[in-house]
């Protein structure tokens, strides 16, 4: 695998790029963070869902 880099003012950024898009997996866990997150913490909730 070859990767290419650009220049962004003083920093070589490396070209990575995501082929199609998987949606999100959550597993037990993050299931039980989101809830607790739309419940009590409904900016964060909000905020994390455009990520």
């Amino acid at each position: 695998m070859e990767i290419t880099y650009r220049k962004h003012e003083d920093f070589c950024v490396p070209n990575l790029l995501m082929h199609g898009s998987e949606p999100a997996a959550y597993g037990r866990f993050g299931r039980m963070r989101l809830k607790y997150l739309k419940e009590h913490r409904r900016a964060v909730y909000v905020g994390a869902s455009y990520i």
